[in-house]
């Protein structure tokens, strides 16, 4: 897998699938990742922060991923998170 990309060809597999990435910090690039989203219409469903983001944002975040995926059973949800 680290010869096409390592973590960042992995993740764009997941597309359109929703993704947070949080405490990336500067060198953690995810411009890539941000434009392969949104070539196929799914830029809502990344999101890239360079900070570390608050629990309670964390929380906010999964919840509206169960309100998405309300008509789904929770062992998919947690599969597509």
């Amino acid at each position: 897998m680290r010869k096409f990309g390592a973590f960042e060809t992995a993740a764009a597999l997941a597309a359109p699938q929703p993704v947070l990435l949080h405490n990336t910090g500067a060198n953690f690039l995810t411009d890539h990742l941000r434009g392969t989203y949104k070539a196929i219409k799914a830029a809502k469903s990344f999101r890239g922060e360079s900070a570390r983001l608050p629990d309670d944002s964390l929380i906010s975040w999964i919840a509206g991923l169960k309100s998405r995926y309300a008509s789904y059973d929770s062992d998919t949800v947690i599969r597509n998170v």
